[in-house]
């Protein structure tokens, strides 16, 4: 990606909707689902994580977030990439149980 792409998407990525995160009674209940095609992040250097869904769409996630993208890029990486670690697209559960926002990945 060149300095000029890498520019333009991550303010697209500023301006991008939050994602939606639906607060939740129990913890059988279920969050907004979202298929999601990579997690991406600027930590350290900003404070400012995202997805991308299958269809293209950017959304950024919540600042309590920020940790979770950071150990989804980590793991991604030490697997080999996005194309190598099989992670993606993945089905990922979004939400607020107990006031805290959370992110799970889904299996079928």
């Amino acid at each position: 990606m060149s300095e000029e792409q890498a520019k333009v998407t991550t303010e697209r990525a500023r301006s991008a909707a939050l994602v939606e995160m639906p607060h939740l009674d129990s913890p059988m209940a279920t969050g907004a689902v979202i298929e999601v095609a990579k997690v991406v992040t600027l930590q350290p250097r900003e404070p400012l994580s995202w997805i991308v869904t299958t269809d293209g769409t950017y959304q950024r996630l919540p600042d309590a977030l920020n940790g979770w993208a950071i150990d989804v890029f980590a793991g991604t990486l030490s697997a080999g990439g996005v194309a190598a670690s099989g992670m993606f697209p993945a089905r990922i559960e979004f939400g607020v149980l107990r006031g805290r926002p959370y992110a799970e990945f889904l299996t079928d």
